[in-house]
């Protein structure tokens, strides 16, 4: 028994979790209270710091039943292998120690997968296809750098999850 990653559809995290929750599975999708702003008027609510990813404690096959759920697309694997991945009890009881305390304060989650050289295709948004190199900035942001031969190089403050490495052999 351990805790499994399960991928879901964006902004269902709650809904999902709930259902398997009611099939009598422990649940857990990683919010936190932060303060909104709109025009009018300002309020704390619960936002999901991991988008389009629920927590389930349950055995490997468990996750075998309910990856055949149209809820669930499927769960996370060790890199390189089709192992599915367990989380151990104590990294995720301290992920969630992080968020009840961080008192409105905004919780970044990032899985930093790349490094400062790495070369990356934008996945996302207006700048969807566009290739180039991961930069960092002295105070940890990350940049985009496209490079033009002989000229110099474009930047752009891109987030790490609308990006995906490039293939070996693939252009840049």
């Amino acid at each position: 028994m351990g805790w499994y990653v399960a991928y879901v559809r964006p902004n269902c995290e709650r809904r999902v979790a709930a259902d398997i929750a009611r099939a009598g599975y422990e649940t857990y999708v990683a919010t936190q209270k932060v303060w909104r702003q709109w025009s009018d008027r300002r309020k704390l609510i619960d936002k999901v710091v991991i988008t389009q990813i629920i927590f389930i404690r349950c055995t490997l096959r468990d996750t075998e039943r309910l990856e055949r759920l149209s809820i669930i697309y499927h769960f996370l694997r060790i890199p390189g292998t089709r192992t599915k991945a367990v989380i151990p009890d104590e990294q995720l009881a301290n992920f969630r120690a992080v968020l009840t305390r961080a008192d409105e304060e905004n919780v970044l989650f990032t899985s930093d997968k790349f490094s400062k050289g790495d070369p990356v295709r934008i996945r996302f948004g207006k700048f969807a296809g566009v290739t180039g190199i991961v930069e960092r900035e002295a105070n940890g942001a990350k940049y985009l750098t496209v490079v033009i031969d002989y000229l110099g190089s474009a930047r752009v403050k891109i987030k790490a999850e609308d990006l995906m490495p490039l293939a070996d052999g693939e252009e840049e």
